[in-house]
């Protein structure tokens, strides 16, 4: 049986406050117990009026473990010119292992 998921904000508040211009951040997740078909990450950025922020998700990865565990990693870039404090959304859809 295949379905929907949303997971987070999983919030993020880098060292100094903020994810500084330019700098980069990784979240990783797992182990997942299931099967993906459609995996989407992203990073919605928390700032005030006023500040100009532009994330990027600039890389994801799936790993299967030889035990079967499933793990996603993804890393976050600030394009922008202020820094900004952001929350990580993972969705996508799924289906039961042996489907």
């Amino acid at each position: 049986m295949s379905g929907t998921f949303l997971y987070g904000p999983y919030m993020v508040s880098a060292e100094g406050g903020a994810l500084a211009p330019g700098a980069e951040a990784v979240g990783h997740w797992g182990p997942w117990e299931w099967e993906q078909r459609a995996i989407t990450v992203t990073a919605t950025p928390v700032s005030s009026t006023g500040i100009d922020t532009v994330l990027t998700v600039v890389r994801t990865s799936l790993e299967v473990k030889p035990d079967g565990s499933r793990f996603l990693y993804a890393r976050v870039k600030n394009i922008g010119p202020d820094p900004v404090n952001f929350g990580w959304y993972v969705g996508g859809v799924w289906k039961a292992l042996g489907e």
